[in-house]
């Protein structure tokens, strides 16, 4: 039997779900697993809201993996810098790369480069112990506004209005919670650029909100009404999370709320134009937006009602893009190398997978169904040679 190596680059949930899906293979006698960072795991560990333990639970699998006698990690280590792609393709008989997407999208309007403009990623890598410039993160602030409409606008607006003694019972890091216990968040508004059919929001991770001690949910009726072909989309998808999502919101909408120190804000078919300030965050502009089109072709079209919102803080939680490796082609408009089927086009004998493959979309267990898929193409053709 051809006994084969295999290098695996990342660490992550992509890399991971490769490694497991390579050790169902005999024929596989090595994968050397190579990260950046010092510890595997990836998004699971930095990326996953700390009082979401279940989510975590994956990192069993995961460990369970890279402690196979076969599998070796390899961290500190940045592909197409301290390793080149040639050197990996000479060294194993197969590379994978599943380094995810680690580059925020920016907040393309006038003021978006302001101190005080925060991409979500790095405020969920501070509270997850992995990112020490605290002082990017003006907690003093009384409002933050968070721009997105899906399950990361839910998590920083969460943990920034949860107190002290629920956030103590998760995983939570002990410099970030210390700072979060002693900040002037008071209001957090969270802004979609699309109406409510259109949101990305987990119907329990919606009703958490409802669930926080001491905060206010607070949401315009209004706010809720579906057009025709919001109704049409929401059928035309088959998504039973969207109906339960709009139950959800509309459950929060109706509820009698007690006195509470601190609200949150559900903004929707509003867009950021432009964020106001003198060296720093103070205000952010926000345009009202109107929908036009058939169901599922909807495009936004700003109208000329403009809102000013007294912030002193900006979140974006606008997704996310994958860097370019140095030595593999990369397609700038998806933000993916490309590939077919995980193959890596002009590049024998290397694969990609996860969020590299296909873009920054979908969720963790995603990357399960495009491991079985690349490794199926790599044991396809290194045994071809047997």
């Amino acid at each position: 039997m051809k006994q084969i190596r295999i290098a695996v680059v990342g660490a992550g949930p992509a890399g991971c779900f490769v490694v497991t899906e390579l050790l169902k293979h005999p024929s596989v006698s090595g994968i050397d697993v190579l990260d950046r960072r010092d510890q595997p795991h990836g998004l699971v560990r930095y990326g996953v809201a700390p009082d979401h333990a279940h989510t975590r639970r994956v990192s069993v699998l995961f460990d369970r993996a890279l402690a196979d006698d076969r599998v070796q990690f390899r961290g500190g280590i940045m592909v197409g810098v301290d390793r080149t792609v040639d050197e990996l393709r000479r060294a194993y008989d197969a590379v994978v790369f599943c380094t995810g997407a680690e580059d925020p999208r920016r907040l393309d309007v006038p003021g978006g480069e302001l101190p005080g403009v925060t991409p979500a990623l790095y405020f969920s890598r501070w509270v997850n112990g992995d990112w020490t410039d605290a002082g990017a993160f003006p907690l003093h602030a009384r409002s933050v506004a968070v721009i997105g409409n899906g399950n990361v606008a839910l998590d920083a607006a969460r943990l920034l209005v949860q107190p002290e003694a629920v956030l103590k019972d998760s995983d939570i890091h002990p410099a970030a919670l210390a700072r979060l216990a002693g900040s002037s968040v008071r209001d957090v508004y969270i802004i979609g650029r699309r109406g409510p059919a259109q949101s990305s929001f987990g119907e329990a991770e919606l009703r958490q909100l409802g669930e926080i001690p001491g905060c206010r949910v607070h949401i315009d009726l209004h706010e809720l009404d579906l057009s025709e072909a919001d109704r049409q989309e929401i059928a035309d998808r088959h998504d039973d999370n969207l109906q339960l999502v709009q139950d959800a919101l509309h459950d929060l909408e109706s509820r009698t709320w007690p006195d509470a120190e601190r609200n949150i804000h559900l903004l929707f078919r509003r867009s950021p134009v432009a964020v106001t300030g003198e060296g720093r965050v103070e205000g952010l502009e926000l345009c009202r937006n109107r929908l036009e089109g058939p169901a599922g072709a909807q495009r936004v079209v700003p109208t000329d009602e403009i809102r000013h919102l007294a912030t002193e803080w900006v979140i974006t939680a606008i997704g996310h893009r994958s860097m370019p490796i140095r030595g593999l082609p990369f397609d700038e408009e998806s933000g993916s190398i490309p590939n077919l089927h995980g193959r890596v086009r002009g590049c024998e004998r290397v694969y990609v997978s996860g969020w590299l493959r296909r873009g920054a979309r979908g969720l963790i267990g995603h990357n399960r169904k495009d491991a079985m898929e690349v490794v199926r193409a790599v044991m396809e053709d290194v045994l071809s040679d047997v």
